[in-house]
């Protein structure tokens, strides 16, 4: 369902502040993806028989996800930030 996530960035786009709601979409797809891979590698390393396939990569997609999302709402916080008086 990847579909899902562009329609989760498209409604984020077009929340008021616009950046602000893409970082929302951003950091909480990306804690999602980190929580499901998470619980997923935790419940098979109790079993010696259960082994999944490697998640590295997708904790690195995660990651970059919540990255991308602290990186935009850090754009938009300093873009608002009053400017120092002289």
């Amino acid at each position: 369902m990847p579909w899902l996530g562009l329609i989760a960035l498209a409604i984020g786009g077009t929340a008021r502040p616009r950046p602000v709601g893409v970082a929302g979409v951003l950091i909480g797809w990306g804690l999602t993806w980190l929580a499901l891979f998470a619980n997923a590698g935790s419940r098979c390393s109790t079993d010696a028989l259960c082994f999944g396939p490697e998640m590295t990569p997708w904790f690195i997609a995660a990651g970059i996800l919540v990255a991308a999302g602290v990186a935009v709402a850090a754009v938009a916080v300093a873009r608002d930030w009053p400017q120092p008086t002289a």
